[in-house]
Protein backbone atom coordinates (compact mmCIF):
# COMPACT_ATOMS: atom_id res chain seq x y z
CA UNK A 1 0.00 0.00 0.00
CA UNK A 2 2.59 2.23 0.90
CA UNK A 3 4.46 1.55 -2.87
CA UNK A 4 1.50 2.38 -4.36
CA UNK A 5 0.60 5.64 -2.48
CA UNK A 6 4.18 6.73 -3.11
CA UNK A 7 4.06 5.91 -6.92
CA UNK A 8 0.61 7.87 -7.41
CA UNK A 9 1.95 10.78 -5.62
CA UNK A 10 5.27 11.03 -7.31
CA UNK A 11 4.83 9.07 -10.59
CA UNK A 12 7.90 7.04 -10.18
CA UNK A 13 8.45 3.25 -8.58
CA UNK A 14 9.99 2.90 -5.82
CA UNK A 15 12.01 -0.82 -4.65
CA UNK A 16 11.16 -0.99 -0.63
CA UNK A 17 12.92 -3.60 1.58
CA UNK A 18 11.60 -3.46 5.30
CA UNK A 19 13.93 -4.18 8.00
CA UNK A 20 13.65 -4.37 11.75
CA UNK A 21 14.14 -1.41 13.60
CA UNK A 22 17.86 -1.28 14.68
CA UNK A 23 18.82 -3.86 12.63
CA UNK A 24 21.25 -1.50 10.37
CA UNK A 25 24.15 0.46 11.61
CA UNK A 26 23.71 3.81 11.91
CA UNK A 27 26.44 4.85 9.83
CA UNK A 28 24.88 2.94 7.07
CA UNK A 29 21.35 5.02 6.84
CA UNK A 30 23.02 8.43 7.71
CA UNK A 31 26.02 8.13 4.87
CA UNK A 32 23.12 7.11 2.13
CA UNK A 33 20.87 10.26 3.33
CA UNK A 34 23.56 12.78 3.29
CA UNK A 35 25.75 13.65 0.75
CA UNK A 36 27.85 16.86 0.80
CA UNK A 37 28.36 18.64 -2.00
CA UNK A 38 30.42 21.29 -1.26
CA UNK A 39 33.15 22.52 -3.20
CA UNK A 40 36.67 20.93 -2.05
CA UNK A 41 39.39 23.75 -1.46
Amino acid sequence: KLVQQLRLKTGLRYNLEFHDYGTLPRYDVKAKRFKDLRPKE
